[in-house]
């Protein structure tokens, strides 16, 4: 699989459409092959008394619409509808949080992929014992007679040799097995052609005791790293704000949350953040008021709001001040998107400072009208103590001013290691004199002087100064991009040094744990991508020798394995302040590389692919993709030279199948 992507990648100019089509191929059921094997296994584990369990505390609302939220395009695709009935006040579960992901997955995912039309409804309900989820749906239905065996391994409803619907049989086993182990169970209630109803009973409370420590959360920020850019997620719902926090820290952010329009405005002021997604409807003060009073206030004047809300009132929200709109259920994409376009790349920070008011609203309109973000002073003391709360990238200053005037905020900024290089536009009325030059030499990037040609040169001066600031950072990422790959399975070093070279990362190979220990001591890298399992020294011996020198103890980890990882692997893990995990299998190149640009703390990665923490992407089938390997129409014309030597008649094959792999394959031996 990793072989057939690299291939893909690096071979598309090469390839006809139809030889493209069959590393298609090897990729899709390489995929389809792995989620078998991963189902079989599960199924072994728990047969075998060998599943782990993580019991823990987090929110069943949150995970189901998670689930909905992923299975929204296959329906869109089959345009069925996804209902959700879940109740607001829904208290948190205590189970293993990956079962039941996998339990409600399969439940949800097989109401829709045997729904052809109407609808698919997830309710919820709770007493003080127990959760209920009921999943129901307007498929094909189950006949009574197969009813009792749906349980069983390997066992279909349509089990005929013209079924029209792929799968192994497995799902609902394991489901139903996983329902048992963690104190619960499944029923259902169906007939032929009436649809479904399948009930997941769960136990709210864990019957044993929850572990004190926190199981390894892969890829979500464990404590605000000032690198790193903070999402303010302002909603009263807790399940919708630990939805969104998730999407958000995915892409290497920082996130506070507020369930209270008060404390939003409380962390606002003292967090002042990249961001802000803001609820509307919340009890004690609405999304409006809010927003109105983070407008008016300096200190939160400039931080950029997305309303996320179930009302569709652009127009209000804009006029308040937002930046973006989005409705919920929140989509992921939209979500990221927004942000993407507040902190889309080149997008920069001029602060204007000038105590007229005229001035400043000219030049803070000639800046944002480039598509760039003005952050307002009106003296030479506030400008400091913006400064401090997060450093612009220009500065256009007066020197004329009450108070602190420009030269003693110049003096000051050129005495701090931080805003020592600051490049700083001088924009003055003041006739300067030969000592005011003076001062100002070495401490500016350019003095012009107001008058009706200023704005037309400020916006040069300031393209300019932001090209040059461009260039530095390309040329750093160039020199800071080494990247030290530890991996002893050859197909696995060609896929991930592949993606890695071809976005511009120099990588460096190690192909076991003691390659890799030899290699840091006279090499340190920006980063490193670890895999686990290696013969004599494995990636957890590597790993703890480097976390025990002071040299490499910082350097960024992500790890790559194929390990069925433990609690006690994932408390090693932890230990050694690893939060970036890849599972092999299916290495998503966009992906990888997100992860890398979060773990390396530059960029946030707004790619749309995901990538997650299970071993490869679901499974899913032409059916539910739409989407079919085109293939050219046979005409029966086709003419074979080989054959024409012995016979003046070219043999025609009528092929028959329906699968279009299958199709590919035949009709490429026949035409040879």
């Amino acid at each position: 699989m990793a072989l057939s992507r690299v291939l893909l990648m690096q071979s598309k100019e090469k390839l006809s459409e139809e030889e493209a089509g069959y590393l298609e191929i090897i990729e899709r059921n390489g995929k389809r092959l792995l989620s078998l094997i991963n189902d079989i296994l599960d199924l072994s584990k728990i047969e075998a008394g060998k599943m782990d369990l993580s019991p823990r505390s987090f929110s069943l609302g949150g995970t189901i619409e998670a689930i909905m939220e992923s299975l929204g395009p296959i329906s869109d695709d089959k345009g069925i509808e996804l209902i959700q009935e879940i109740p607001t006040d829904l208290p948190r579960i205590e189970s293993d949080e990956e079962r039941v992901h996998q339990i409600l997955q399969n439940l949800i995912g097989n109401a829709v992929k045997f729904t052809d039309e109407g609808s698919v409804t997830v309710s919820a309900k709770y007493d003080e014992e127990s959760f209920y989820v009921r999943v129901q749906d307007t498929g094909i239905g189950i006949s009574e007679k197969d009813l009792s065996r749906i349980f069983e391994e390997f066992r279909q409803v349509d089990g005929s040799s013209a079924r029209q619907y792929e799968g192994t049989g497995l799902g609902l086993a394991i489901a139903n097995k996983a329902a048992r182990i963690l104190g619960g169970g499944i029923t259902v209630k169906s007939g032929f052609g009436k649809g479904s109803t399948f009930s997941l009973t769960l136990p709210i409370r864990w019957a044993g005791t929850l572990p004190e420590d926190e199981p390894l959360t892969v890829g979500v920020s464990q404590e605000i790293k000032p690198e790193q850019k903070t999402i303010l997620v302002v909603d009263d719902e807790p399940e919708v704000v630990t939805l969104i926090a998730g999407f958000v820290s995915s892409q290497g952010y920082n996130v506070i949350t507020a369930h209270s329009g008060r404390e939003a405005l409380e962390l606002a002021r003292s967090h002042h953040p990249f961001a802000i997604t803001l609820d509307i409807i919340m009890p004690d003060m609405d999304g409006w008021e809010v927003l109105e009073r983070l407008k008016k206030d300096p200190d939160t004047a400039t931080i950029p709001v997305i309303v996320a809300s179930v009302t569709d009132d652009r127009q209000t929200g804009f006029a308040l001040g937002a930046v973006g709109y989005i409705t919920k259920p929140v989509d992921r994409d939209i979500l990221i998107g927004e942000i993407n376009k507040i902190g889309r790349p080149g997008f920069r920070n001029i602060m204007v400072v000038d105590d007229n008011e005229i001035d400043r609203q000219e030049i803070t309109r000639i800046i944002q009208q480039e598509g760039l973000r003005a952050i307002v002073a009106e003296s030479g003391s506030e400008c400091m103590a913006l400064i401090q709360r997060s450093l612009p990238d220009v500065l256009v200053l007066d020197l004329m001013m009450p108070g602190m005037d420009g030269f003693e905020v110049l003096e000051r900024l050129r005495e701090e290691p931080g805003t020592v290089n600051l490049p700083v536009i001088v924009v003055t009325a003041k006739d300067l004199t030969a000592q005011d030059r003076k001062r100002l030499s070495g401490n500016v990037a350019s003095v012009l002087e107001k008058s009706e040609t200023t704005s037309k040169r400020l916006l040069q001066e300031i393209k300019r100064i932001l090209l040059e600031i461009q260039e530095r950072e390309t040329e750093l990422e160039t020199i800071h991009n080494k990247i030290l790959l530890v991996e002893d399975n050859e197909a696995g070093i060609i896929q991930v040094r592949t993606i890695l070279q071809e976005e511009g990362y120099n990588v460096d190979v190690a192909q076991n744990g003691q390659e890799a220990l030899d290699y840091i001591q006279h090499t340190i890298p920006d980063g490193i991508v670890l895999d686990l399992m290696m013969p004599e020294v494995d990636g957890f011996e590597v790993l703890e020798k480097i976390r025990g020198q002071e040299i490499t103890a910082n350097i960024p980890v992500l790890i790559l394995t194929a390990k069925d990882l433990t609690k006690e692997d994932l408390k090693k893990l932890s230990a050694n302040n690893i939060q970036q995990l890849i599972q092999k299998g299916d290495v998503d190149p966009k992906g990888l590389l997100s992860r890398i640009r979060t773990m390396l703390g530059r960029g946030t990665g707004f790619e749309t692919g995901n990538l997650s923490e299970q071993s490869g992407d679901p499974v899913r089938s032409e059916e539910e993709t739409g989407k079919l390997v085109e293939d050219p129409v046979f005409s029966g014309e086709t003419r074979n030279p080989q054959l024409e030597t012995r016979n003046q008649t070219p043999a025609t094959i009528l092929v028959v199948e329906d699968n279009p792999d299958n199709m590919i394959t035949l009709r490429a031996v026949l035409g040879n």
